[in-house]
C-alpha cells in the first residue's frame, strides 16, 4: 500500500511538473507576441520619419527603399526588444501587382499575411511653426485607423496602402528556448525523484530479501546442529549403558564424527565473519594446487565410497605454485566438490581439471547433476541463500558455503563464476 501511495504521488507530482512546464510554455509565447505586436508599430514609426528610405506613398513610381538602413534599425529596436535571434520585414501593397521589398524572398506570403503589420500610410506627422526644421521623432506621430484614413479626400486607394511587417519563424521554438533551461532543471530533478524512489524500493527488497534469507538461515541452522547434537546425546547415553568394546568403539567414532561436522560449520562460520571485517586475516604462503586438490579428495573418500562417486582428474598446470591461504583454498575447494557429489544425484561423476588461460591459473569443477536453475544463478553466491527454496530447511548446508568460496578466491585477487554456457550439470570455475 505505502509502494502503490508512493507511485501515486511521484506520478502526481509528474504530471503537476507537465502541467508548469505547459503553462511556462505557452506564458511565454504569449509575451513574445504581446511583446512583437507593442514593437511592430515602433518599428513601422522609425521607418516612416526616415522618409528618404520610403518613396513618397510611391506616386512618382520610384521604388527605391535602402533596406540595409531599415534592417539596422529594425535589427537595433528588436535587440533593445530583448529578441537576438534574425527578423524578417518587408515594406509592401496589399494588391496583387502592389510594391513589395523585403530583407528575405523566402517569406514573402508570410510577410504579407503577418499578424505583426502597420499601415505606413495611415501613420500621419504632426508638424509645428516651432519646430517646422526639427528632425521629426515618434512624438510627432500618430497612427489612424485605416477606415479613417480612407475618407480623407484625396487620399490613395486602399489597395495602394504601403504596409510594414515583421515575421518571426519558428515562434514556439523561441518560446521552448526561453524557459530551456527550467526545462532541463525540472527534468533533472524529476529524473532524480525517480532515481532516488527507485533505489529506494530496490534497498527495501533487498532488505526483505536479505531478512527472509537470515530466517532461513537461522531456522537451517538450528536443522544442521540438532541431528549431530541428536546423535551425539543418543551415542552418549548408549556408551553409559555398553560393555562390548565393539559397540563402544562404533558409538566414539559417531561423536567424533557428528563433532567434527559441528567444529567444521563453527569454523566456517568464524572465518568468514573474520574475512568481513579483516581481510589480512589469511596467512598467505607458497603452496601447490595439485597437492591441495589431492588431499581434499582424500577428505572426501569416505562420501565417495558412499555415493559411488567417480572423480576424474585432469591436472594440466606445468607450475600449479601460488601464493595463498592452504586451509582456506583447500576448503574452497572442499566445498565445491562436496556440492557437486551431494547434489548430483545416484553415482554422481565429477570431473576436475587445471589449466592456463590468458596467463592465469584456472580451476575447473564440473558435474553432471540436474544443475542450477536459471532463477537462482544470479544469487547462488549470496550469503544465506539457498537454491533449495522447495526443500527448505531439510537439505545440507544453510548457504554460506558458496559465500565463503566467493570471500576467500576475491580475498586471493581471484573470481569464481558458474558456467551458464555448461548445460550437462553444473561447472564452477576459479581463476587465480
Amino acid at each position: 500500500m505505502i509502494v502503490v501511495l508512493a507511485s501515486l504521488a511521484l506520478l502526481g507530482m509528474g504530471l503537476l511538473q507537465a502541467n508548469w512546464v505547459w503553462t511556462s510554455y505557452r506564458m511565454k509565447k504569449e509575451e513574445i507576441h504581446h511583446e512583437l505586436s507593442r514593437i511592430a508599430p515602433k518599428l513601422a514609426v522609425q521607418v516612416k520619419i526616415q522618409e528618404e528610405l520610403i518613396p513618397k506613398l510611391i506616386l512618382k513610381g520610384e521604388q527605391r527603399v535602402s533596406i540595409p538602413a531599415i534592417e539596422s534599425t529594425v535589427d537595433s529596436l528588436m535587440r533593445a526588444a530583448g529578441f537576438s535571434v534574425p527578423i524578417y520585414f518587408a515594406l509592401f501593397q496589399k494588391g496583387e501587382e502592389g510594391f513589395y521589398v523585403g530583407n528575405t524572398s523566402a517569406y514573402k506570403e508570410e510577410l504579407k499575411h503577418s499578424t505583426y503589420n502597420t499601415c505606413l500610410s495611415c501613420i500621419i506627422t504632426y508638424r509645428f511653426q516651432a519646430d517646422s526644421t526639427a528632425a521629426v521623432t515618434p512624438e510627432m506621430t500618430s497612427i489612424r485607423p485605416v477606415s479613417e484614413m480612407k475618407r480623407l479626400p484625396g487620399y490613395l486607394p486602399h489597395q495602394e496602402f504601403l504596409w510594414f511587417s515583421i515575421y518571426l519563424p519558428k515562434q514556439g521554438v523561441l518560446s521552448q528556448q526561453a524557459i530551456g533551461g527550467l526545462l532541463i532543471l525540472s527534468f533533472l530533478m524529476m529524473g532524480l525523484l525517480v532515481f532516488l524512489f527507485s533505489y529506494i524500493l530496490r534497498t527495501l527488497a533487498q532488505q526483505k530479501q536479505l531478512s527472509q534469507m537470515k530466517d532461513d538461515f537461522f531456522n537451517n541452522l538450528t536443522h544442521e546442529f540438532k541431528t549431530p547434537l541428536g546423535a551425539i546425546r543418543l551415542a552418549s547415553s548408549v556408551l553409559r549403558q555398553a560393555t562390548q568394546p565393539e559397540k563402544k568403539e562404533i558409538y566414539l567414532n559417531l561423536i567424533a564424527h557428528e563433532s567434527k561436522k559441528l567444529e567444521e560449520q563453527v569454523d566456517r562460520m568464524l572465518q568468514l565473519s573474520i574475512l568481513d571485517v579483516q581481510q589480512d586475516a589469511l596467512d598467505k604462503e607458497p603452496m601447490d594446487l595439485h597437492v591441495a586438490i589431492k588431499e581434499v579428495i582424500e577428505r572426501l573418500r569416505l562420501l565417495m565410497e558412499q555415493r559411488e562417486a567417480q572423480i576424474k582428474m585432469d591436472l594440466q598446470l606445468e607450475k600449479s605454485e601460488v601464493v595463498g591461504d592452504y586451509n582456506h583454498l583447500s576448503n574452497c575447494l572442499y566445498n565445491l566438490i562436496d556440492n557437486a557429489i551431494k547434489y548430483s544425484g545416484l553415482k554422481p561423476r565429477i570431473e576436475i581439471s587445471t589449466y592456463l588461460k590468458n596467463g592465469q591459473q584456472c580451476i575447473s569443477v564440473k558435474d553432471h547433476g540436474p544443475g542450477i536453475p536459471a532463477i537462482h544463478q544470479e544469487a547462488i553466491f549470496d550469503r544465506f541463500y539457498r537454491a533449495q527454496q522447495d526443500d527448505r530447511y531439510k537439505g545440507n548446508g544453510f548457504g554460506i558455503g558458496l559465500s565463503y568460496v566467493k570471500t576467500i578466491v576475491e580475498a586471493h585477487q581471484g573470481t569464481i563464476i558458474l558456467n551458464k554456457a555448461y548445460k550437462d550439470g553444473c561447472e564452477f570455475i576459479i581463476t587465480l
